[in-house]
This record gives structure tokens, sequence and C-alpha cells, in this order.
């Protein structure tokens, strides 16, 4: 199994509650909402009192943030389930602008 295959995998199997190191970040993110497509991270940025998040795009296999033009919010349940609500009707998407490809540390 090559490593896309590997992580592809690894992200499949990942639920709501789960941590993800990315490799060039040294805090872990907690999984926030989970679709046959997308994954939203987050984590805490308490300096402003928000949270950072990433949006994992396992078709394309990238992350990167949302494609609207002045974002969406992630500091609560209810604006992840809007957010994946979003993403699963096609509404939005991962930036074609502002996005990496996965860079996920496996766990083994």
């Amino acid at each position: 199994m090559n490593d896309e295959e590997s992580i592809k995998e690894y992200l499949k199997g990942l639920k709501v509650g789960d941590k993800v190191k990315l490799a060039c970040i040294k805090r872990k993110w907690t999984v926030k909402a989970v679709s046959e497509r997308y994954i939203i991270l987050t984590q805490p940025f308490n300096l402003k009192h928000t949270v950072l998040y990433t949006i994992i795009d396992l078709k394309r296999m990238v992350r990167g943030t949302d494609n609207l033009i002045f974002g969406h919010g992630y500091e609560t349940d209810e604006d992840i389930e809007d957010a994946i609500s979003l993403l699963r009707e096609g509404k939005m998407g991962v930036s074609y602008r502002n996005f990496v490809p996965i860079d996920i540390d496996l766990p083994f």
C-alpha cells in the first residue's frame, strides 16, 4: 500500500473526537465533523479566543480553508454542523487558492 492509500484508509476511519497530528504543526487537531468526502479539524487558538480550522477533502487529497468569501465560523458545534451540511450539499468546498497536500503523521 502506498503512502496516499495508507493516509486515505487512516482518514476514513476517523470519528468525531479523534485527535490527528499534522506533520507541519506541533499540536494535535480534533476531528469535529466527518462526511464521506470531508473532515473538519479544529484546534484552540487561545490568544484570540477562537479556533483554527482546516478541512480535509478526501477526493482531492488536500486540506485547507473553506472557499467562502468571508469564511464560515467554526467555533461552536452548530457552526460545524452547518459547515459540514454546506460541504455535503456542494455549496462550500476547500479553497482552490489556499490549500496544501494532506500532511498527516500516521500513528503507526
